[in-house]
């Protein structure tokens, strides 16, 4: 976990797929603020 922002997403809605076929295996924290409301979960990514 190094603070850094790996995606980013403008003007998604709740059907939006992001492309994370180009992020590394590791831990990450995925940051979701919709109609002024912040969700926060972790995301584990290992192929």
């Amino acid at each position: 976990m190094m603070g850094q922002v790996v995606s980013r997403v403008e003007n998604a809605n709740e059907n939006t797929t992001i492309d994370l076929s180009t992020v590394a295996n590791g831990n990450y924290v995925v940051r979701i603020v919709m109609n002024g409301e912040v969700a926060t979960s972790k995301l584990n990514i290992a192929r």
